[in-house]
């Protein structure tokens, strides 16, 4: 878990303006059932509004991967990044449908940071954090990415629901010169004799 401060947070309490592509929407979640697993959420994890893949029901059968992309985030001078969201998500398994986090520091090229391995059936708001410092520390720009899809032909889930993300940071660390051995900055005849 991060150790950081709030760096950005989005409560979803408004709608931040990301990039939505397919069902992704922004808005109150309204606890329809799905075809297999638990239903979408009534609510936000906190309020009302949150960031979902139909907000009504099911995502699709035959869905290609759907985006749910943010506005870059400045994270320079800052280290040991992390992202943090509280999620509602129903997916089969990988095998069939597939539901993935990516992060980007320039918009066109991702890594993904995880992907659904086996079924996942959320019957309440999960907390989740993810290390992403190896991508994002000390970065001008860094995009986050929620991704719903490929799915396969049969059995529908909620899929992604969304709330309360934060990405958390620590200011970066002091570099020091080879030689300063009492780390204020300078070296000079104290620290070398």
């Amino acid at each position: 878990v991060g150790d950081g401060a709030p760096l950005y947070t989005w409560p979803l309490d408004a709608d931040p303006g990301w990039t939505t592509e397919g069902q992704w929407a922004f808005g109150a979640p309204t606890g329809q059932p799905a075809e297999f697993g638990p239903p979408d959420p009534a609510a936000g994890y906190t309020g009302s509004q949150v960031y979902g893949y139909n907000l009504n029901g099911a995502y699709a059968n035959n869905l290609p991967p759907t985006h749910l992309t943010s506005t870059p985030s400045d994270c320079t001078g800052r280290y040991n990044v992390h992202l943090n969201f509280w999620r509602w998500l129903g997916v089969e398994t990988l095998s069939c449908d597939q539901a993935c986090v990516s992060v980007s520091t320039d918009g066109s090229h991702w890594r993904r940071i995880w992907r659904n391995g086996g079924e996942v059936a959320d019957t309440e708001w999960t907390p989740v954090d993810f290390d992403i410092s190896a991508i994002a520390d000390d970065q001008p720009a860094v995009y986050l990415r929620w991704t719903m899809g490929p799915t396969d032909y049969s059995v529908r889930y909620c899929g992604w629901n969304i709330d309360d993300i934060q990405l958390t940071a620590l200011a970066l660390k002091p570099t020091y010169a080879v030689g300063d051995v009492n780390c204020d900055g300078y070296v000079d005849f104290a620290d070398i004799n």
